[in-house]
């Protein structure tokens, strides 16, 4: 992986070019000649010029989603170039926000290949056999015969905003808005369930950011105005350590669910399921 995309990573998921520097050990002089460098190959600045916290031009936030996916399919050939290779592959389908977890289990590091698209292509593909298994955000309706649930659990999610806009969201929520709204892309079934939630409880939201990726999302907020509706377990050490502040009077859920196709598995099959539903298991506590 290019190194300038893999600082990239580093300084934006660690909010600051000081704190990736101490992190990773490497010097800010350096974390700054690989961003200059990746600027000028674009052509387009990569961070807002001057602003505290950090934030990410448009531009940024399409190359620091590239690096993302960068990072995965590195991922992916290092499992194709594992010694047991020769052994069947097994191709995972998953949101982002499950595979981070997956890439962070040694057992799923060989022998198996990770799509990482939104849940209604996952579902689809999976239903063209494309896929072993598929771990995606139900939709409200889905053909129970095209697949099986193998396992499936709710997920809660908390609305949060920087500490220093507590006040002006938590006003903007008793007036039954939220003004600057981040949030998941239009067309993730996450973002339709959210939208749907938000109507049923009459809040009418006016998105200001939007992105495929939970871990950008939570840096918007951490580091801007506006609040998300986002995993409980992907805020709640952000809200204990006082750099979030979770806001009360909106509330969601979403369902996780873990889909196969209706034919007889393979042993190593039925013995990854077995594992990430043990995942799925741990993350939902």
């Amino acid at each position: 992986m290019d190194q300038r995309y893999k600082k990239l990573l580093d300084i934006v998921e660690h909010g600051s070019f000081t704190k990736a520097a101490r992190v990773t050990n490497i010097s800010q002089p350096a974390l700054s000649v690989a961003i200059k460098s990746l600027e000028n190959e674009i052509g387009e600045r990569i961070f807002e010029l001057n602003a505290r916290p950090l934030q990410l031009t448009a531009a940024g936030q399409l190359v620091y989603e590239v690096a993302q996916r960068m990072r995965i399919d590195l991922e992916n050939m290092k499992s194709k170039l594992s010694r047991s290779q020769q052994l069947p592959q097994t191709i995972i389908g998953t949101i982002d926000s499950v595979a981070l977890q997956l890439l962070q289990s040694t057992q799923f590091r060989t022998n198996t290949t990770l799509h990482v698209d939104n849940s209604s292509r996952l579902l689809h593909m999976l239903q063209l056999g494309q896929l072993d298994f598929a771990i995606v955000t139900l939709p409200p309706v889905i053909e129970s015969s095209s697949v099986v649930i193998e396992y499936a659990f709710s997920e809660p999610f908390t609305l949060v905003a920087n500490p220093v806009h507590e006040t002006s969201v938590t006003r903007s929520l008793k007036n039954y808005s939220i003004t600057e709204f981040v949030t998941y892309n239009p067309d993730s079934t996450t973002f339709k369930l959210i939208a749907a939630a938000c109507k049923e409880q009459g809040v009418e939201i006016n998105v200001a950011f939007r992105s495929t990726s939970p871990e950008l999302i939570r840096q918007v907020v951490l580091h801007s105005g506006g609040a998300a509706l986002l995993p409980t377990r992907f805020v709640q050490e952000y809200i204990e350590r006082g750099e979030l502040t979770a806001i009360s009077g909106l509330t969601f859920a979403r369902k996780i669910a873990l889909l196969t196709l209706p034919k007889k598995q393979t042993a190593r099959q039925k013995t990854q399921i077995t594992a990430v539903v043990a995942l799925l298991q741990n993350s939902s506590l």
